[in-house]
């Protein structure tokens, strides 16, 4: 595909977690090629599990450790609540005719052989500058991601999406976990899809010049009392490069499925993160040498958790700006050097000068912003003059059967009859 989105499985012949599952295959001896999925979900639940963690101490401590810029530097900074859309000059929406779009929608094992498929309803969509495909609204009007059926899904096509590619630049390099045998090194030629995960999502044309993004919407439906394991994340990030092939990228999920049997929407955590090298594991075939002998896997920073996330007017339905930009930062320590920190914002959709409400890391409820110091690892100047890809859209945790023959449900149990993500603009800043 063109991208692992926020969480593509990773490909064709990848080791399996334990809840790993599609359809029962005979597990091979070490020298063999067999298909498995292994999921980027799987490690947003891992961060997640994390932060709650870490929330739950803070919770215990009784200590406001979150809101100030102590000891551990990476924690967030509240700003001054009244402070919207500080340090961006004007945003530019690209949702509108003139800034193309390319639409994927991944739902079953059935995929496309030629474009005309490829915009059937009948197969997994892989679309490039599409506005008009079946599930594709036209641009400049509003979009709902749905979550996609928790199933199996088929390998991705070269009719949209992209092959594994290394990048000896940067000292990474795709390779069979097992057999170590080369997968990215020829992807014109040879090149090598990944199976992808249940997702509905778009990916804008290339930028240069972008501080951040702004998206404008919501998350409808709620997901209480899934099974362990299951996820139907909401994403919205931006990226370095097309495929999410082990690039740079920072951005904001929303999580719906809860084990909780009572959990209600407001309890939805809306999580933010920024990553270099993203989806690059051993596991999932990514390697730091052309022998698979060294490892440099995804750095990630940590992450931070809002939740009672509400509009200042009580009586209408939840409407958000979420943003995530770059501004500069005047206060730098020794392990955040790089001379910027994230603005992470959620404006209120009917009052657009002012904040909506949150908590933030378990904290109390306040107006919801924060800033986030930048570690020196994320190169910050570096993404923002570059090229910068938008991605929205949605994911879905699998179920199935393993090759040992155990059957897995990680099916989120939604309570909505349509559950989506509403997103009604898009922006980038400037």
């Amino acid at each position: 595909m063109s991208k692992l989105m926020v969480a593509f499985a990773m490909a064709a012949g990848f080791a399996a977690s334990e809840t790993s599952a599609q359809p029962a295959a005979k597990k091979p001896a070490a020298a063999t090629t067999y298909t498995y999925s292994v999921s980027r979900g799987e490690f947003y639940k891992k961060l997640e599990d994390e932060a709650a963690a870490k929330n739950a101490a803070a919770a215990q401590n009784n200590s406001s450790k979150f809101t100030t810029r102590a000891a551990e530097a990476e924690r967030p900074v509240v700003p001054d609540p009244g402070a919207v859309n500080v340090g961006i000059n004007s945003w530019d929406q690209i949702n509108q005719p003139g800034s193309m779009l390319d639409y994927f929608r991944y739902w079953s094992p059935n995929m496309a052989a030629n474009e005309t498929e490829a915009s059937s309803p009948d197969f997994n969509n892989e679309i490039r500058n599409s506005t008009t495909a079946p599930g594709h609204v036209g641009l400049g009007q509003e979009t709902d991601f749905r979550w996609q059926p928790s199933t199996y899904v088929g390998k991705e096509t070269k009719l949209a999406a992209c092959a594994l590619t290394d990048q000896p630049d940067k000292n990474m390099y795709w390779l069979h976990p097992y057999t170590l045998q080369p997968l990215g090194n020829d992807p014109v030629n040879n090149p090598f899809y990944r199976y992808a995960l249940p997702s509905e999502f778009t990916i804008s044309s290339q930028f240069y010049g972008v501080k951040g993004f702004t998206v404008q919407g919501n998350v409808e439906g709620n997901a209480p009392g899934s099974p362990k394991d299951a996820y139907a994340i909401g994403v919205m990030y931006m990226t370095d490069r097309r495929c999410s092939d082990g690039n740079n990228e920072y951005g904001l999920w929303r999580e719906l499925a809860s084990q909780k049997p009572d959990a209600k929407p407001e309890e939805q955590p809306l999580y933010f993160y920024y990553s270099t090298r993203t989806n690059c594991f051993p596991g999932w075939g990514c390697f730091a040498d052309p022998q698979g002998t060294k490892e440099d896997p995804q750095k990630t920073s940590a992450v931070t958790t809002m939740t009672n996330l509400r509009n200042l007017d009580a009586d209408k339905p939840p409407n958000f700006y979420y943003s995530a930009y770059m501004i500069p930062d005047n206060n730098p320590d020794p392990d955040h050097k790089t001379g910027y920190k994230f603005r992470v914002q959620v404006v209120d959709g009917y009052h657009t000068d002012k904040l909506a409400t949150c908590n933030i890391n378990g904290g109390p409820d306040q107006p919801c912003a924060f800033d986030a110091p930048i570690e020196n690892w994320f190169p910050a100047a570096e993404m923002q003059r570059g090229q910068n890809y938008m991605v929205t859209g949605t994911q879905t945790s699998i179920s199935g059967t393993t090759a040992e023959g155990v059957t897995i449900d990680r099916a989120p149990r939604f309570d909505t009859k349509d559950p989506k993500f509403n997103v009604k603009g898009t922006w980038l800043g400037r």
